[in-house]
């Protein structure tokens, strides 16, 4: 740790992922040098109101072969609704995008999970299914743990090869509710926007930008997005400069060593 700190700008690098994962990579991402990485995020994560689906969600886990979770907050929300009676089955498989949503499992137990390694070139559904689609999964059963949407072409591949899928909504990401400090932060950005830097780890968090700062600047702004459609809607919005890099908080701080 601390390595890539040479050649690090001066600049604040603005974490908008939900609480508590923006802290946590706050703290990781200044391990790594970036000492001005702040947390402001874009999206609540609300499981409370979900609790009883996902109960009801655990008592018929034991049917299923396989279940993915799409985020670390969709395994924390899963788990944390875990009636108390109940425990992982040992024969499901559990399935995530990322080694982030992997160590979470780990955290809860679950230590048979399929997932990209560390090294793998982008964490997402298509480097998934390249480890999964050679299994045979004609009639098999597969859940999906989300937050309200996502993961629809993993779900076509598992259908295509004849799994029957079945999604569990286990969270809902809504606006976040910013307070006196967080707005100062977000017009000190959009007054130096040469000062700043935007993390962005889902599409979903541009738009809750957009509505938390209305009159955000979107050519000012420099951002990087971890994940090619995430570049895409930010230059929707009409970001011009966007960087490309995979969701790991090393690469992230390589990544705004050479481009900023």
């Amino acid at each position: 740790m601390g390595e890539i700190a040479a050649g690090l700008p001066a600049v604040t690098l603005l974490v908008t992922r939900p609480q508590p994962q923006a802290d946590a990579w706050v703290a990781t991402l200044r391990s790594f040098g970036v000492a001005q990485a702040m947390a402001l995020p874009t999206l609540h994560i609300d499981a409370e109101s979900l609790v009883p689906e996902v109960q009801a969600a655990w008592h018929r886990l034991a049917t299923l072969d396989t279940l993915m979770f799409v985020s670390p907050a969709a395994v924390d929300a899963w788990f944390q609704a875990k009636p108390a009676s109940l425990g992982w089955p040992q024969h499901v498989i559990a399935a995530a995008p990322g080694p982030g949503s992997a160590k979470v499992l780990a955290r809860w137990g679950v230590l048979r999970v399929v997932a990209p390694h560390e090294g793998a070139a982008q964490y997402d559904s298509e480097t998934l299914w390249d480890q999964l689609q050679a299994l045979p999964w004609a009639g098999k059963q597969v859940g999906i743990v989300h937050g309200g949407a996502g993961r629809d072409w993993l779900e076509r591949q598992w259908r295509q090869a004849g799994a029957t899928v079945t999604r569990h909504q286990a969270y809902r990401r809504v606006t976040a509710s910013w307070a006196a400090p967080e707005h100062q932060l977000a017009l000190r950005a959009q007054q130096s926007p040469k000062e700043h830097v935007w993390l962005f780890s889902a599409s979903e968090s541009l738009k809750a930008l957009a509505a938390l700062a209305p009159t955000l600047a979107w050519a000012n702004v420099r951002c990087i997005a971890t994940h090619p459609s995430i570049e895409l809607a930010a230059k929707a919005l009409g970001a011009h400069q966007v960087v490309v890099c995979k969701p790991d908080p090393a690469v992230i701080a390589a990544c705004l060593a050479a481009n900023f």
